[in-house]
């Protein structure tokens, strides 16, 4: 069972903006000194990313338990387990 948390917009407009944007202009791979001139020169992009997966794991998990609590019966849960 795929939470809905994931299949909504904003959260794939977030996903997009932390996996791509930020993380693509400051992290140079197999090269962690430049990696680290990059955070240092961006500060405010590097705690903005931060803040982002912040507030993406905790949608998810608020999402998780709102799911969790609409399965109560047996059947419903095994089959979550499952699909997991």
């Amino acid at each position: 069972m795929q939470s809905r948390f994931v299949e909504s917009p904003p959260y794939r407009i977030t996903a997009v903006f932390d996996q791509f944007y930020v993380r693509g202009r400051l992290i140079v791979e197999n090269n962690a000194a430049e990696t680290a001139r990059n955070i240092i020169a961006n500060e405010r992009l590097f705690r903005l990313g931060i803040a982002v997966d912040l507030v993406e794991m905790a949608a998810a998990g608020y999402t998780s338990i709102r799911d969790s609590q609409e399965c109560k019966s047996e059947p419903c849960l095994a089959r979550a387990l499952l699909e997991t």
